[in-house]
C-alpha cells in the first residue's frame, strides 16, 4: 500500500509539471499589465463627456468629443436612459497602448463572499486606425457603459441591490450595446447563419465573449425589425425594475419568452434559406488547417510569394501571434516568428502582424515589440532577420512591396489619422502621400508600374478637399488609383458603389481583384478597367476576410470561417475568370433601400440656385480632368493599357531639391508597362527611377484647440437659406446646434481623481481565533495607476483581529507597494492564564512583470512582535502583565505565474503557480532567525463543457536556526472546526504558564485535508496533494436559463486529498520521523520502528452553492490513517476550495 501511495505522489508531480497553479486559497494572485510608455494625459471637456488623450491623439480627440456630443441624444433615446454623470473617455492611439493600461486588471475575479463592484463612468477606447471603426467603437463603449449603469445602478443604493439580486446573461447586455453601435452588421449576419446551421447550437445563456455579443445583437436586431426600436428601451427599463430579462421581454412584446426565441430563430432561418439557394460553402479538402480550430485561433493575413512556391499566413491566439510559412512544393511548414502575449479580458489587435513578400525568399513582417512597431525582413533561405523600428507610426494597417522590393507602401496612423506613406525597405526614409480625415487602406502596387490601388471612403477624387466633418465620414469604401510619377493632386476612381470594396489585388493594369460586400456577403469581385465592368468571382456563404492570388499558376489562398472558427484555404487551380451572379441578402437589400431614400431626400424637386452652381462646378471639374488627361498620358503600344492616376503630394519639389542618395525604383521596359510622359517644362515631376525621400523631421506638437482651415466642400455645399428652408427643426434643436461649437473647453492637464472601486464583506473562521467578520475596501484613480486598499478582520470577542493598509503604484515598468499589517491574538493557554500576541509588519515591495502572466517581486520588511502573559485573577488589583518583544528584518522573494480564466463560481481553467522564499533575521536574538520556502502549483483542466478537474500540490519547508511548524489537516474557513493537541512541538498544545509561544504568529496551516482535524500532523515540512472533479449539476443539465442563484451555482464535487508533515527525514525515506519513534528511559535511548503510514489521505464528495451572497460548501470525507478507514466526517466551510 505504501508503494502505491508513493507512486501516486510521484504521478501527481508529473501531472503538475504539465501546468502550473496557484497557492493557498487565502492567497491572491492575478495577471499583470506591462507599461512600456509613460502617457502624459490631457483632456477636453463638454456637457456630457470628458475625452482624455496624450501625444499623438491631439487632433482626433477634438473630433471624437464633437462626435460623441452629436450622438448623445440618439444613444439615450434608443436605450431610454440618461446617465447620472459625465462620461470620461480615455482615447489610446493603438491597441498596443491600451494593453498597457491597468484599468480592469482585477476584472473577472470572483470573491467567495459579498462583493459590490461600483459601476464607474469611465471607458477606454483604442483607435482602431480608421474613422468608421473608431465611430463604431465609441458608440459601442458608450452604449455599453450606459446600459450597465442603467441595469446595475448609477447610485450606491442600486449597486448594492444589483450585486445581490441581478444576474443578467452576457448576450442581453453586450448584444444591446453592439446593436446600438452597429445595427444589422455583416459580422452579425455571418455569425447568425453559422449559429442557425449548427446541429446543436449553444443556448443563448451558455454563450460567452464575442459569441454572446453577436448573438445578442441579432436578438435586439430582430426586436427592432419586427417590433420597433422603441421597444429596446422599454425592455431595458422593465429589466431594471423587475430584474428579470425574460419577463421584461414577455411584458413588452406580449408573448412568452419561449415563443419569442422560437420566432427569432425562424426569422434568421428564413433569411438563411434565401442565402443557401444562391451561395455555396468552401471545399474542406482545400483547407490547410486540420480539425475544427477548437482553440479559435484567428487567421487574418495571407500572402503568396513572387514565384508561387511559398505561402505565408499569420495566427493570433488572444494576442499571442505567429507567422507561418508553408512550402507549397514540399508541404513543409515552419514558424518563422512568434511574439506577443496571450491576454485575458483585454482587447487584441488581430490585424497584427502584417506580412508581404519583397522577393521570392524575403518576407517583410510588421509587428509590435515592447510597444513599438517594428519592420523585420526575414530571409527564409538563411533564417536571418533584419529589424527596423517604425517609431513614427502609432499603427500600420496594411503594407505592400514594390516589384523590386525597395519601396513599401503602407496605410499608417499618425496623430490619430489614417493616411498613405511611402517607405524605403532598406533605409530610414518615409514620405507622406495623403493627409486628410478619410481612411486610406490596403494599398497594393500594380505590377510593372509605379501606380498603386487602394481602398478609401473619400467622396471625391481630389486631394485638395479637406473636411472637418467627422460624422460625415461614411462606411462605403471604394477603390482608387494613385500614380507616384505625377504631382497632380487628383486620384482616379476605380469603383463607385455603396458597399465596402477592400483588399485589392492587381493582376495587371487592366484587371483588379478585390473583396466587396455589395451583395451582403464579402466575396471576391473583379473589375476590368478597359470596359468599366465589375463581375462577381466567388459566392461563398461566409465572408472572405483576406486573400491573395498567384496569377502565373492560377492559385488562390484565402481566409474564411466555418462554424465561427477561422480556416485557411488554398486552391491551386482557381478560375479567376468565372462570372457569378447572386442576389443581395435581405440585410443588404434593406441597406440599399435606406441609401436610396437618403439620396432622394438630398435631391429636392425643382432647380435651385444651389443646383445650378453645383452643375457648373461639376462641368468645370470635368473639363479640368480632360485637360489633365491630355497633358499627362502618353499613347502606349497596343498591348499595353494606359492608366494614369494623379498624385497628391504636400508641397511640390523639383529634382534639384533632392540632396541625398536614396533608394530607387527600377523601371521596366516601357513597351510592357504603363507609361507616363511628364511635361518637359514641369520641374516638379517626381522621378521614380531615382526616387528620393524628403529628410524626415519631427512634426511640432499639435494642440487640440489648434485652429483648422475652413475649406468649402463644393461636393456637398449647402446654402444658409436652403438649410433653414429644407430642415424644419425646433428652437431647442437649433439652439443646441448653434451652441455646439462653444461647448468644448480645454485641453486641461490630467488630475488624479479617486473613487471607491469595490467593497468586500465576508465571514471568517480563523483556526486560532474563531469566528470573525472581514471588511475590505479599495479606492483607485481613474486609470488605476494608484490603488489604496485597507481592511479589518474583527473576532466577535473584539479582543483579536487583523488590520491592514496598502498602497500600490502601477504606472511604470516596475510596480511598487507599501503595506502595513497588524495582527492580534488573544490565547487562553490554561484556565488560569491569558496570553496576548501581536505582530506588526511594514513591507516595501517592487515587482517586475516579465509578461502578462508572470512576475518576479522582492519585498523587504520589518516585523515587530510582542508577547504579554496575564493570569486570570479576580479582584480589584490584577497583576500587571509581563511583556516580551522580538524584532525581525527580512526579505520575501516571490515568483507568480497565472494564465487562468475564471468561468464562474469555483470554475477555473488554466494554471497557477507561486513560489516564495521568506527570511526572518532576528535583530535582538540571532538564534530566532528562520526561513520559509513555499511552492504551490495548481492546474484546472476542462473535461467537458463546465466540468473541471482541479489538481493542486503544495510543499512548504521551514528551516534555519529557529524553524517553525506546519500544521497539517482541516480546511480553510471551517465552521465546525476541531484541532488536535497531540504531537511533538504542537504549538496548539497548552504550555507552562508564562511560556512565550510566539511561534503561533508564524505557524502555517497546510490545508485542505478533509476529514482530519487541524494539526493532525505537525512538522517543519509539509507536502499536500488535492484533486477535485467539479460538476455544476444544474448548469450542465439545464439548457435553458437558470434564474435562481442557488441552483445556478449548485456544484457537485468528488475529491481525493493526501498529505504529510514531518521533521527530519521525508516520508519517502523509511527512517522518517513518523514511522519511527525514539524512546528515552534513563540512560537508555531506544529507536523503535512502528511501521506507521506517514501519509494521511481522504476521499469523498461534497456540494457547493451560493447562499445569501456567500459561497458555502458541505463535504463528506472518509479519512484514512495508517491504512484504516475512519467513519465519515462532515465539514461545513465558506469560500472556494482552491
Amino acid at each position: 500500500m505504501g508503494k502505491i501511495i508513493r507512486l501516486f505522489i510521484a504521478l501527481a508531480f508529473l501531472v503538475q509539471t504539465a501546468g502550473f497553479g496557484q497557492q493557498m486559497t487565502l492567497e491572491k494572485f492575478g495577471r499583470n499589465r506591462i507599461q512600456y510608455k509613460e502617457f502624459q494625459w490631457r483632456y477636453l471637456s463638454s456637457d456630457n463627456f470628458d475625452v482624455y488623450f496624450y501625444r499623438g491623439g491631439d487632433k482626433i480627440a477634438n473630433e471624437v468629443i464633437q462626435y460623441l456630443e452629436s450622438e448623445f441624444d440618439r444613444i439615450t433615446d434608443i436605450i431610454d436612459y440618461p446617465p447620472y454623470s459625465k462620461t470620461k473617455v480615455f482615447l489610446y492611439n493603438s491597441v498596443s497602448d491600451l494593453q498597457q493600461s491597468n484599468v480592469g486588471i482585477n476584472d473577472g475575479t470572483n470573491v467567495p463572499s459579498g462583493e459590490t463592484q461600483f459601476v464607474k463612468p469611465y471607458i477606454e477606447i483604442a483607435n482602431p486606425g480608421s474613422i468608421d471603426g473608431l465611430k463604431e467603437e465609441l458608440i459601442y463603449k458608450v452604449a455599453s457603459l450606459m446600459v450597465n449603469e442603467m441595469l446595475f445602478g448609477g447610485n450606491l443604493k442600486d449597486m448594492f441591490q444589483s450585486a445581490i439580486l441581478l444576474n443578467l446573461p452576457a448576450w442581453f447586455i453586450n448584444g444591446a450595446s453592439l446593436y446600438v453601435a452597429k445595427g444589422w452588421s455583416m459580422e452579425m449576419d455571418d455569425y447568425i447563419r453559422d449559429y442557425i446551421n449548427t446541429k446543436k447550437p449553444k443556448k443563448l445563456n451558455k454563450l460567452t465573449g464575442r459569441e454572446a455579443a453577436l448573438a445578442g445583437q441579432s436578438v435586439w436586431n430582430f426586436i427592432a425589425q419586427k417590433y420597433g426600436k422603441s421597444n429596446i428601451g422599454n425592455i431595458l427599463n422593465y429589466t431594471r425594475i423587475i430584474r428579470n430579462e425574460e419577463k421584461s421581454v414577455t411584458i413588452t412584446i406580449g408573448t412568452s419568452f419561449e415563443q419569442f426565441i422560437y420566432e427569432w430563430q425562424n426569422y434568421y432561418t428564413d433569411i438563411d434559406r434565401q442565402v443557401k439557394e444562391n451561395y455555396t460553402t468552401s471545399d474542406e479538402e482545400l483547407s490547410l488547417i486540420p480539425g475544427k480550430n477548437k482553440k479559435r485561433v484567428v487567421y487574418r493575413n495571407i500572402k503568396i510569394n513572387k514565384d508561387g512556391s511559398k505561402l505565408a499566413y499569420t495566427t493570433n491566439d488572444n494576442g499571442r501571434y505567429s507567422v507561418n510559412v508553408l512550402d507549397l512544393n514540399t508541404g513543409k511548414e515552419s514558424v518563422v516568428m512568434k511574439g506577443g502575449y496571450k491576454v485575458i479580458n483585454q482587447e487584441v489587435d488581430y490585424n497584427m502582424p502584417l506580412i508581404d513578400w519583397s522577393d521570392e525568399y524575403t518576407l517583410g513582417i510588421i509587428h509590435a515589440k515592447s510597444g513599438i512597431l517594428t519592420l523585420t525582413l526575414y530571409d527564409v533561405s538563411t533564417n536571418s532577420k533584419l529589424p527596423r523600428k517604425l517609431e513614427r507610426f502609432s499603427q500600420i494597417k496594411s503594407m505592400d512591396f514594390s516589384d523590386n522590393g525597395r519601396l513599401i507602401i503602407v496605410s499608417g496612423v499618425v496623430n490619430g489619422r489614417n493616411d498613405l506613406y511611402l517607405l524605403s525597405s532598406r533605409r530610414n526614409r518615409t514620405k507622406r502621400l495623403t493627409n486628410d480625415l478619410y481612411d486610406d487602406l490596403h494599398p497594393t502596387f500594380v505590377p510593372g508600374t509605379n501606380t498603386f490601388v487602394f481602398s478609401s471612403n473619400r467622396i471625391s477624387d481630389s486631394l485638395d478637399i479637406k473636411t472637418n466633418k467627422f460624422p460625415d465620414i461614411g462606411k462605403n469604401m471604394n477603390l482608387f488609383f494613385f500614380n507616384l510619377d505625377t504631382t497632380r493632386k487628383v486620384l482616379k476612381r476605380v469603383t463607385n458603389t455603396i458597399s465596402a470594396d477592400i483588399r485589392p489585388v492587381a493582376q495587371n493594369v487592366d484587371n483588379i481583384f478585390y473583396l466587396s460586400d455589395q451583395k451582403g456577403v464579402q466575396n471576391i469581385f473583379k473589375y476590368t478597367i478597359s470596359s468599366g465592368i465589375y463581375t462577381q468571382v466567388t459566392n461563398y456563404s461566409q465572408s472572405i476576410r483576406s486573400f491573395d492570388m498567384d496569377f502565373t499558376s492560377g492559385a488562390i489562398a484565402y481566409i474564411s470561417s466555418k462554424r465561427g472558427r477561422d480556416k485557411v484555404y488554398y486552391d491551386p487551380s482557381f478560375n479567376g475568370g468565372q462570372q457569378i451572379f447572386t442576389p443581395a441578402t435581405p440585410r443588404q437589400q434593406i441597406l440599399q433601400v435606406k441609401a436610396y431614400r437618403e439620396r432622394r431626400k438630398k435631391a429636392p424637386s425643382g432647380l435651385t440656385i444651389q443646383e445650378i452652381v453645383e452643375q457648373r462646378l461639376a462641368e468645370k471639374r470635368k473639363k479640368d480632368a480632360e485637360v489633365v488627361a491630355d497633358t499627362t498620358v502618353s499613347t502606349t503600344p497596343k498591348d499595353s493599357t494606359a492608366m494614369v492616376v494623379e498624385n497628391p503630394s504636400a508641397p511640390l519639389r523639383t529634382i534639384a531639391d533632392i540632396i541625398q542618395e536614396q533608394d530607387t525604383v527600377n523601371t521596366v521596359d516601357s513597351l510592357q508597362t504603363t507609361t507616363v510622359e511628364p511635361l518637359q517644362t514641369d520641374p516638379d515631376i517626381i522621378d521614380t527611377d531615382n526616387y528620393q525621400f524628403d529628410v524626415e523631421t519631427s512634426p511640432p506638437p499639435v494642440t487640440a484647440n489648434e485652429e483648422k482651415e475652413d475649406v468649402i466642400n463644393t461636393e456637398d455645399y449647402t446654402f444658409d437659406n436652403d438649410a433653414t428652408k429644407d430642415k424644419k427643426e425646433s428652437f431647442l434643436t437649433q439652439y443646441r446646434q448653434l451652441s455646439q461649437k462653444n461647448k468644448i473647453t480645454g485641453p486641461f492637464p490630467y488630475e488624479s481623481r479617486f473613487s471607491a472601486d469595490n467593497i468586500v464583506t465576508s465571514f471568517v473562521i480563523d483556526p486560532l481565533r474563531g469566528f470573525g467578520i472581514n471588511l475590505e475596501a479599495q479606492m483607485t484613480d481613474m486609470l488605476e495607476n494608484h490603488k489604496f486598499s485597507g481592511g479589518v478582520m474583527a473576532i466577535t470577542d473584539l479582543r483579536s483581529g487583523d488590520v491592514f493598509a496598502q498602497y500600490q503604484y502601477l504606472k511604470t515598468r516596475l510596480d511598487y507597494t507599501i503595506r502595513l499589517d497588524r495582527s492580534v491574538l488573544e490565547w487562553e493557554n490554561t484556565n488560569a492564564e491569558v496570553q496576548q500576541y501581536s505582530k506588526n509588519t511594514i513591507t516595501l515591495g517592487a515587482a517586475l512583470p516579465v509578461n502578462t502572466k508572470t512576475r518576479l517581486s522582492i519585498n523587504p520588511f520589518y516585523t515587530y512582535t510582542t508577547f504579554e502573559s496575564q493570569p486570570i485573577v479576580s479582584g480589584a488589583n490584577p497583576q500587571l502583565p509581563d511583556t516580551e518583544t522580538d524584532q525581525f528584518v527580512g526579505t520575501k522573494v516571490e515568483f507568480v505565474y497565472d494564465n487562468s480564466i475564471i468561468n464562474g463560481m469555483n470554475l477555473i481553467e488554466g494554471s497557477r503557480a507561486k513560489i516564495s522564499l521568506w527570511h526572518y533575521e532576528g535583530l535582538n536574538d540571532k538564534e530566532r532567525s528562520f526561513s520559509n520556502l513555499k511552492v504551490d502549483i495548481r492546474h484546472y483542466q476542462k473535461i467537458h463543457r463546465e466540468i473541471i478537474f482541479a489538481s493542486r500540490i503544495f510543499f512548504g519547508s521551514f528551516f534555519g536556526r529557529s524553524p517553525k511548524n506546519y500544521l497539517l489537516g482541516g480546511m480553510d474557513n471551517w465552521i465546525n472546526q476541531d484541532e488536535s493537541l497531540q504531537g511533538d512541538n504542537n504549538p496548539l498544545a497548552p504550555r507552562t504558564e508564562g511560556t512565550n509561544n510566539s511561534e503561533l504568529l508564524f505557524t502555517e496551516f497546510a490545508t485542505n485535508l478533509r476529514g482530519f482535524d487541524y494539526a493532525e500532523l505537525v512538522g517543519n515540512n509539509a507536502l499536500l496533494f488535492n484533486a477535485e472533479l467539479r460538476i455544476p449539476i444544474i448548469r450542465y443539465l439545464q439548457s435553458g436559463p437558470i434564474t435562481s442563484n442557488f441552483f445556478r451555482n449548485l456544484q457537485f464535487t468528488s475529491f481525493f486529498d493526501i498529505g504529510s508533515a514531518w521533521t527530519g527525514n521525508s516520508p519517502f525515506n523509511e527512517d522518517n520521523s513518523i514511522s519511527n519513534e525514539t524512546l528515552e528511559e534513563g540512560q537508555f535511548v531506544i529507536d523503535l520502528k512502528n511501521f506507521r503510514n506517514p501519509w494521511l489521505y481522504s476521499y469523498g464528495f461534497g456540494l457547493r452553492t451560493m447562499l445569501l451572497g456567500y459561497y458555502v460548501k458541505v463535504d463528506m470525507a472518509y479519512p484514512v490513517e495508517n491504512y484504516n478507514v475512519r467513519d465519515p466526517n462532515f465539514s461545513f466551510t465558506i469560500g472556494y476550495d482552491f
